[in-house]
């Protein structure tokens, strides 16, 4: 294959076949054939072509101008057996954190197959956030009095014995050394950097898709300690306690248990806090208390609020206050920032945050919060506007950046508009502005939500993002 030939690959058929090839591995795990899982992780790992495939992702996602000669040089640093082998001459300079993102991706490629069939369906661990909102909504939306113990260990993954990461892997000692390699380099200090203002971050990026299954392969040997407490609870009992695995709950580092009975809480946080003692994490006594679910408690950035109306009990979700004081913080840096840039690329960047704040956010059912949260976003946009052209007139600023909008296409709405910060370039016949927040608004979002417990099995499968 010629250097110039790089956008010649069919890159749709090259992933096609890579998924099957992962489909291999996920069919030997189910069968328990951990020989034939390590040869053809093995064989996945070596392949040329799945190099060449992790490169062409990385690149996408870098949007950096490269050749085709420096795209095959990240294929080449790939090939090396020895990460010490590097080039550090001047013009690679720039390429090396692709080469470190490009191998972080090709082993989360690689091992996400035989964790699959781990993660199965009927387990109470969640990997995505409707789920887990729904669930904790379904329980806690009871007329019975519930106790709740909550525990984020996002801040002390970097005293996890890295030992006990690569004994949990359980795959071959080539992928455990690569393993070991990336951990060395402070992976998980720079992996929590990523998960500070995780609604706000690109769900894509490689380091954090890689950290979010070691998350899982660490945190899996809770489940099956749970699943023994409860077979002794249930012969000590000689009662089966009703659903009880969906009152354990988790997503990615955040563990939460809800149930009626204060007891069994109790159990369950002594169980969890010696076994996290086990892996290197100590909490402090006032990060394990166990409290009374009376009116509202905060989850994942959420606020979830009982509110009795007509004799029945619901949950109001609603985003933290954190979690808006950090949106708000965000743009008014972002204005800083950006004071003399051009309003396209100043649209771009406001639209891409509150897009992603939007996307994470989609199950609140609070449009008054919404609506406020709107006026504070227009007031950071006004600002921007005005330091900008400080000797302009109200109206002028009016005209040039908020000027009525009448009949604006948003998905398959419409909607009018008095103060859009917008723009419109001759040459395009689109328009280009800063959407509300209330408008990606949706007053009944769970019963649209259909199979919301993930198909582990199928989960990996179902799109072509990796």
């Amino acid at each position: 294959m010629r250097t110039n030939s790089w956008d010649l690959v069919a890159w749709d058929h090259v992933q096609k076949s890579i998924v099957k090839f992962q489909k291999k591995i996920l069919a030997a795990s189910l069968l328990k054939e951990i020989g034939r899982v390590h040869f053809l992780q093995k064989k996945f790992i070596e392949s040329r072509l799945v190099k060449l495939w992790v490169t062409h992702q990385i690149t996408l996602q870098s949007e950096m101008n490269l050749t085709s000669s420096e795209k095959y040089w990240i294929v080449t640093q790939l090939e090396l057996n020895d990460s010490n082998q590097l080039v550090t001459k001047k013009k690679k300079k720039d390429l090396i954190s692709l080469v470190k993102k490009s191998s972080i991706l090709l082993l989360k490629s690689v091992l996400e197959p035989q964790w699959i069939s781990n993660l199965k369906l009927n387990s109470p661990y969640y990997n995505c956030m409707e789920s887990l909102i729904e669930e904790i909504t379904r329980i806690t939306a009871t007329n019975v009095k519930q106790f709740v113990f909550t525990v984020n260990l996002d801040s002390y993954l970097h005293l996890v014995d890295q030992k006990l990461i690569l004994k949990n892997i359980n795959s071959s000692i080539y992928l455990k050394r690569k393993c070991q390699e990336i951990l060395k380099n402070n992976f998980f200090e720079s992996y929590q950097h990523i998960k500070i203002n995780y609604y706000m971050t690109d769900k894509k990026l490689p380091e954090l898709q890689f950290g979010n299954l070691l998350v899982d392969i660490l945190f899996h040997e809770f489940k099956s300690l749970f699943g023994r407490y409860i077979q002794k609870y249930i012969l000590i009992h000689k009662q089966i306690p009703i659903n009880k695995k969906q009152y354990s709950l988790r997503y990615l580092c955040n563990f939460i248990f809800i149930d009626s009975d204060y007891g069994y809480l109790k159990n369950i946080r002594y169980l969890f806090v010696n076994w996290i003692k086990k892996i290197g994490i100590s909490l402090k006594s006032n990060e394990t208390k166990i409290k009374s679910i009376d009116r509202w408690f905060h989850i994942l950035q959420f606020s979830l609020i009982q509110v009795q109306k007509n004799n029945q009990r619901r949950i109001k979700i609603k985003p933290s206050i954190s979690a808006q004081r950090d949106l708000l913080d965000t743009l008014s840096k972002l204005n800083h920032r950006m004071k003399n840039s051009i309003i396209t690329i100043y649209i771009d960047r406001v639209s891409i945050i509150l897009k992603k704040w939007a996307e994470y956010f989609k199950v609140c059912n609070c449009k008054k919060t919404l609506n406020k949260l709107d006026n504070q976003i227009f007031e950071k946009l006004r600002t921007w506007a005005f330091k900008r052209h400080a000797r302009w007139s109200k109206q002028q600023i009016k005209l040039k950046y908020f000027p009525n909008e009448l009949k604006l296409k948003y998905f398959q709405r419409i909607y009018h508009g008095n103060w859009i910060l917008s723009y419109r370039d001759s040459n395009v016949t689109d328009k280009i502005f800063i959407e509300k927040l209330r408008w990606n608004y949706k007053r009944n979002y769970f019963p649209r939500l259909k199979n919301n417990k993930i198909n582990y099995l199928n989960f990996l499968y179902q799109s072509h993002t990796f």
